[in-house]
This record gives structure tokens, C-alpha cells and sequence, in this order.
């Protein structure tokens, strides 16, 4: 799912139109849904899927705090869960 989110961002930050961005950014929610229900609701994935759709909606000091703390988390799954 991270895969597919991520690969769906690229598309939307390039889309030509508000309306095509508008489909992809709703089929990144669905894939980060997914992608949220096999992972920790912090953890390193979502925070950068998170960081990216902030940047392609517009609002780049929510995606600069968020790809920061991204930059910042261990991305070691031992780290995540103990």
C-alpha cells in the first residue's frame, strides 16, 4: 500500500487539472487507509505519506513538520512497537 500511495502522489503532483488531482489525492486516502490498518497510526510510512499529500494539497509548512518528523523516526520496526 505504501507503494501505491506513494506512486499515486507522483501522478497528483503533476496532475494538470484541479479535478485529476482531486481523483488522485482520493485514491491516496484509500491507499493510506489500508496502508493505516497494517501499520502504527506514528509510524515512519504515514508520516511520509502524510508529509507528501500536505505538499500536493498546497500547504507546505504542514508538510515540512511532517517530512521532518519523518526524517527523525527510526525506521526500524523494533523501534515502532517496543
Amino acid at each position: 500500500m505504501f507503494a501505491q500511495a506513494n506512486a499515486v502522489l507522483g501522478m497528483a503532483a503533476t496532475a494538470k487539472t484541479e479535478e485529476e488531482k482531486k481523483g488522485l489525492l482520493d485514491r491516496v486516502a484509500k491507499h493510506r487507509q489500508q496502508l493505516a490498518s497494517q501499520v502504527a497510526e506514528q509510524s515512519p510510512e504515514l508520516m511520509f505519506i502524510d508529509g507528501k499529500t500536505k505538499l500536493v494539497q498546497g500547504d507546505p509548512r504542514g508538510a515540512q513538520r511532517l517530512l521532518a518528523e519523518f526524517i527523525r523516526t527510526p525506521g526500524d520496526l523494533r523501534d515502532q512497537t517496543t
